[in-house]
């Protein structure tokens, strides 16, 4: 799959991670760029969940290399969570 790459060589990626929550509660979540070496900035992120239902709040965001995590608070129990990323990268 190709990326965009604007004039600097940074290129726009987007990750995506599902995780079924089984209880209630606070979850840390990752999602890895395999196809990049260094996550610059999260441009956006967006919460999918089936059930429909609040997936939480997302706070404490943090990029390590290609991995960006965070953790969202008060998850509803039995809830499927696809998360998805927009990230800058090298």
């Amino acid at each position: 799959m190709a990326y965009p790459i604007i004039r600097d060589r940074r290129s726009f990626v987007r990750g995506t991670r599902t995780v079924d929550v089984l209880t209630a509660g606070n979850y840390a979540l990752t999602v890895t760029i395999p196809v990049l070496r260094k996550v610059e900035h999260v441009i956006q992120y967006e919460l999918y969940t089936n059930p429909t239902t609040d997936p939480g709040t997302p706070v404490n965001m943090v990029i390590t290399k290609n991995v960006v995590g965070f953790t969202l608070m008060g998850v509803g129990a039995g809830t499927t969570i696809t998360v998805q990323v927009l990230v800058l990268g090298t």
